[in-house]
């Protein structure tokens, strides 16, 4: 019987960047929820904490355990937020900052905007006075 040739994933590793990648900029993220940003904390509590599963004295599990514990985390935690915001980041697309700054409540979702609007030049009006040394 002849072996057939594995299949390997040659993008694993990129893959892997990218979901790191799109992790943080996710935590960072001001829409995403506290309760889906609770699961990194808690996979870093479990990473950082002298129990395991596994222990590290049975050096190749132990560390697999850690590394399967971070990677159904990360995984856990990406699909735990809201797949608008997800696109966003995985289709490139600069996600709206006066979006991730504040969420809108109902009292300022329909309201204009204060303040100059994009096409009104930027203007401060003031004045000023040029003060010699020996007037200080």
């Amino acid at each position: 019987m002849a072996k057939q040739p594995r299949k390997t994933d040659p993008d694993l590793l990129a893959r892997l960047w990218q979901d790191m990648v799109l992790s943080v900029r996710l935590l960072m993220d001001r829409r995403v929820g506290g309760t889906a940003k609770l699961i990194p904390a808690i996979v870093l509590l479990y990473l950082l904490s002298p129990v395991d599963l596994i222990p590290e004295a049975f050096l190749p599990l132990g560390i697999l355990d850690d590394f399967g514990v971070f990677l159904l985390g990360m995984r856990a935690f990406i699909l735990s937020t809201p797949a608008d915001i997800r696109r966003e980041y995985q289709e490139g697309r600069t996600p709206d900052r006066e979006k991730s700054r504040r969420a809108p409540d109902e009292d300022t979702a329909n309201r204009p905007l204060e303040g100059p609007q994009q096409n009104e030049p930027h203007v401060i009006e003031g004045s000023f006075r040029v003060r010699e040394r020996d007037e200080e």
